[in-house]
């Protein structure tokens, strides 16, 4: 049983109260629009128990912001690993073709989308804040300021420049002066900064938090997060920060907060929660709101071979070039589903064409098979290779899994580490990024296959090995001035601008202080 559930409680009656009273920066998604009404800070957290449930409100609201499809679309789909083609039935309702050929505009649903999410949590934030005591409870006052300060990052990792929003309740008697300005990259960047470098002063360790530390942000939560903010810096501001990348990382490392897993998908099953390597990971439960990772990916046929209640949709899929590019020996390669299929790990039962939740196809129409994607408009079903390092759950409830959707993880810090000395950073404890990258990558080769005087271009081949489907391709790319030129079979755009996202239309239309990101 999965000592998370708490997260997804229905944030309590007083916070409810808030929603219905218009507190919120939105109803919905928007920096821009201005809550009228608010009650004094004396009438709800009064209480520990009352402060831990608005924390969980605040937390759970990540769940929109953080799902893997979300995380997918934006960062997958764009690159060389992952691709959506359109197929019997849709698929590119909401720009999935178009985000991976680069077609996308300030129209594409899923950017508009993405931008309404983060937005949402920050005016949830800054509601929660000014009603927490942080006096009283400086530990959970922190955790929300981490969780803000979260969705900023995201802002600034798509957008750049964005507004920065810390109150929720403006003039109301000057609403036309209230539409908020917008802010630079660089203000944006200090401001995450800050935040997390200042919370971690109040933010409580992993000891002190015990067995509940999961998936509660702690004090080396914060330090984890600095590391992926300093390893984009010069991407985001034109300035490197490899040494403060370095120093945070051996923070992380030093708190013996984490450690690697010997197989790497035991933090991917659907008990993942026990899993020591995953640093902050966005809970998820079978009960209506699981990660639906097989139902978007997989073939019908594959629900049978996997126990799965619900036949999946066929539609995301592994680019061709992603599955060719790793090394044959590559543990990590296994991951992915291609060619003949068969319904035991033995190989003695083929899976049949026509399988299904219900049963095994007829031999008659004979074997399954995962062939590669060969076109994007209207591909078949069974084009297209399957990504499994989400373990499928046999106990699912139709399409929903108890898989956590992993965020971060260990190895991302000794990687993110060997790439900052690489760039020119000092690490003063003396590492050698040829030992940071062997140490996560022996569990993937026996015998083992280390690297020897590794390069940044075989840190970047590394982590996509490592990190496929986890949501980390398109800020890797960026940072190594490949985004553009990595190209797939079906991109057809190479516009220098797209290594961030336009500001959606309607943004800009409620706000004219507003200023579309250049080539949009």
């Amino acid at each position: 049983m999965k000592n998370t559930i708490e997260i997804k409680i229905p944030i309590a009656k007083y916070i409810t109260a808030l929603l219905v009273l218009g507190v919120m920066l939105s109803a919905c998604t928007d920096l821009e629009e201005v809550p009228l009404s608010t009650l004094s800070a004396t009438e709800f957290n009064n209480t520990e128990d009352q402060v831990n449930a608005t924390v969980r409100g605040v937390a759970s609201l990540l769940g929109s912001g953080f799902t893997w499809t979300n995380l997918f679309v934006m960062d997958v789909i764009t690159t060389d690993e992952g691709v959506i083609p359109t197929r019997a039935g849709g698929w590119n309702s909401n720009g999935e073709r178009d985000l991976h050929e680069h077609q996308w505009s300030p129209t594409t649903e899923n950017i508009r989308r993405r931008y309404a999410e983060y937005s949402n949590i920050i005016g949830r934030a800054n509601v929660a804040l000014e009603s927490v005591d942080q006096t009283r409870f400086p530990s959970q006052y922190a955790e929300i300021r981490f969780f803000r300060a979260l969705a900023y990052y995201k802002l600034l990792d798509y957008f750049r420049n964005v507004p920065i929003v810390t109150v929720s309740v403006q003039d109301p008697n000057n609403l036309a002066g209230n539409m908020p300005i917008e802010d630079q990259a660089q203000k944006v960047f200090d401001f995450v900064e800050q935040e997390w470098l200042e919370i971690q002063d109040d933010l409580l360790t992993k000891a002190e938090v015990g067995d509940d530390h999961y998936p509660r942000p702690i004090k080396s939560t914060a330090s984890a997060f600095l590391v992926k903010l300093y390893l984009n810096a010069e991407v985001y501001i034109g300035v490197s920060h490899w040494n403060e990348c370095i120093e945070q990382c051996n923070i992380v490392i030093n708190s013996n907060d984490y450690s690697l897993t010997d197989d790497l998908q035991e933090s991917f099953i659907p008990e993942n929660q026990n899993s020591p390597e995953i640093i902050y990971a966005q809970p998820r439960t079978s009960l209506g709101e699981g990660i639906i990772f097989q139902q978007v990916q997989f073939q019908p046929e594959l629900a049978w071979k996997f126990k799965l209640p619900v036949n999946g949709w066929g539609g995301f899929a592994v680019t061709n070039e992603h599955f060719a590019h790793y090394d044959d020996d590559d543990k990590r390669k296994t991951y992915i589903l291609h060619g003949p299929q068969w319904v035991d790990d033995a190989q003695t039962e083929p899976l049949y064409k026509g399988a299904s939740a219900d049963g095994n196809g007829d031999p008659a129409d004979g074997q399954f098979e995962i062939l590669p994607l060969d076109q994007i408009l209207d591909a078949p079903v069974e084009r297209g290779y399957k990504s499994t390092k989400y373990v499928p759950d046999v106990n699912a409830v139709a399409q929903h899994s108890n898989n956590d959707v992993v965020v971060l993880r260990y190895a991302d810090i000794l990687l993110s580490k060997a790439e900052a000395i690489l760039w020119g950073g000092t690490d003063p404890m003396g590492a050698s990024p040829d030992d940071l990258v062997n140490s996560v990558r022996a569990r993937s080769f026996d015998p083992d296959k280390p690297l020897s005087g590794v390069t940044l271009d075989d840190i970047l081949n590394e982590r996509e090995f490592e990190f496929s489907f986890e949501g980390h391709r398109r800020p890797d790319l960026i940072r190594h001035g490949k985004f553009i030129s990595t190209a797939t079979e079906f991109r057809i755009n190479f516009d220098a601008h797209r290594i961030i996202f336009p500001i959606p239309e309607e943004q800009i239309d409620r706000n004219n202080n507003l200023q579309q990101n250049p080539g949009y």
